[in-house]
């Protein structure tokens, strides 16, 4: 059987030739000229390109309305001579609580450090901790307390 053509081989080449001759661009067909026209020369394409760069320059020129005028009214809270108790009041707050935990924290760490030395209790860490709770609870008092 491989010395017999395949036909399906043979109907591809074919069909292959026919579309080749359908897409030859420069030949001449009965005495016209190919089906596509010459290509533009440079200056051609330069002439076409300053023409279009004027007309999208005076469209650009007439189309453009004039800005409007505009009145913005600024919130409260961003003009100048108004109190912002709000974030003010967050901010002690977050302050207030970042104290209280971070000064627990550092009591009960140096504690935790004293605690480890020759002839210790056990007792640093709850004591340093109390301590830190302590002196959090102070500077809370302080804080809210203090004048503005």
């Amino acid at each position: 059987m491989p010395d017999e053509p395949d036909e399906d081989v043979d109907d591809i080449e074919r069909e292959l030739e026919k579309r080749l001759r359908e897409f030859r661009l420069h030949e001449e067909d009965e005495g016209e000229k190919s089906r596509f026209p010459e290509p533009p020369t440079d200056e051609e394409i330069e002439a076409r390109m300053q023409d279009m760069r004027d007309k999208v320059s005076q469209a650009g020129r007439s189309r453009m309305p004039e800005p409007p005028e505009l009145k913005v009214d600024r919130p409260k809270m961003l003009q100048k001579g108004v109190p912002d108790h709000g974030y003010h009041g967050l901010g002690i707050g977050m302050t207030a609580a970042y104290a209280l935990v971070g000064m627990m924290a550092a009591g009960f760490g140096i504690g935790w450090l004293l605690d480890h030395g020759p002839h210790s209790a056990g007792f640093g860490p709850a004591f340093g901790g109390l301590a830190g709770c302590v002196a959090g609870i102070a500077f809370v008092f302080w804080l809210i307390n203090r004048p503005k």
